[in-house]
């Protein structure tokens, strides 16, 4: 009978960081490898993720559309990092400004696509263009009407959602939300999801987040 021990095991809890980058499926090949190099300068340019990848307790994943950091030495790595990668987007006009063109070509080729004026309102609110954020959002939503399509029409309205929300604009966007949380077929995807955990968890409703009627909308019983 042999007498060798089973090898010790040691486990780690891993605490992640996912970043996407909003309608990057829509983007030109060129533009995505674009977005994702200074996606990644900004990021390996925080002090998280220096100090963690200097004491070798971190792991990058890419995930597609963006990337997850797994950090092992302190749970609340990914938020200090988050807020760190977050004060530097707000100097990331360059970013924005790249995407724009994109974007807006991509209205021009198909001036009727719901989708696109969606995308195009999300990018001009990130980049704090309120008139024409809502302007596209609007757009995308007279473009493809939940009367017209249940499904993809109150996918419309989610992102208006979101560009009301982003643009400060809270007596828009409770009501809307409100009505969306009702309307019949869950809505669940990674950009314009609306359900109670996404407006729980997602960073998207940040501006809106300490409105006490969101709050009640986030704690209402089911």
């Amino acid at each position: 009978m042999s007498t060798d021990s089973a090898p010790d095991v040691q486990l780690e809890i891993g605490h992640v960081l996912f970043m996407d980058v909003v309608g990057y499926s829509k983007l030109l090949i060129n533009d995505q490898r674009e977005l994702q190099e200074q996606l990644s300068e900004i990021v390996r340019g925080t002090n998280c993720f220096r100090s963690a990848e200097a004491a070798g307790r971190l792991i990058r994943l890419p995930v597609g559309d963006g990337m997850a950091l797994v950090f092992f030495h302190s749970p609340e790595a990914p938020v200090q990092c988050a807020i760190e990668i977050s004060k530097a987007l707000k100097n990331a006009e360059k970013a924005f400004e790249l995407a724009r063109p994109a974007f807006e070509a991509q209205v021009k080729e198909a001036p009727d696509s719901a989708d696109r004026h969606a995308n195009l309102g999300w990018c001009c609110a990130f980049m704090g263009r309120k008139e024409d954020a809502i302007r596209e959002g609007r757009r995308a939503v007279e473009l493809k009407p939940e009367s017209a399509d249940a499904f993809d029409g109150a996918i419309m309205n989610c992102y208006l959602a979101l560009i009301y929300a982003r643009c400060g604009e809270k007596d828009l966007a409770i009501p809307l939300i409100e009505r969306l949380l009702k309307t019949p077929g869950a809505v669940d995807s990674v950009v314009y999801s609306i359900t109670v955990n996404d407006l729980k968890y997602r960073w998207e409703w940040a501006p809106i987040r300490n409105d006490l009627r969101f709050q009640k909308l986030v704690n209402a019983k089911p």
